[in-house]
């Protein structure tokens, strides 16, 4: 634990300067998964109420991707 004191400075930063701009974060990718969810014509899938967080999921199923 010698040093403990490195990585709760990375923490302390983080809780000061990270965490009051998740809300951008989280605003950022709901708005890309409705501009995913809008154009239909590509393949991508997204479920728009899994979308809670800054992290968005999307399925490719466009038969392009997929033909060999």
């Amino acid at each position: 634990m010698r040093q403990a004191g490195v990585l709760a400075a990375g923490g302390i930063y983080a809780l000061d300067n990270i965490a009051p701009k998740l809300q951008v974060d989280h605003t950022n990718a709901e708005i890309l998964a409705k501009g995913i969810h809008n154009m239909k014509d590509l393949g991508l899938d997204v479920d728009l109420k899994s979308v809670e967080t800054n992290m968005m999921y999307f399925n490719v199923n466009h038969r392009t991707v997929f033909s060999q």
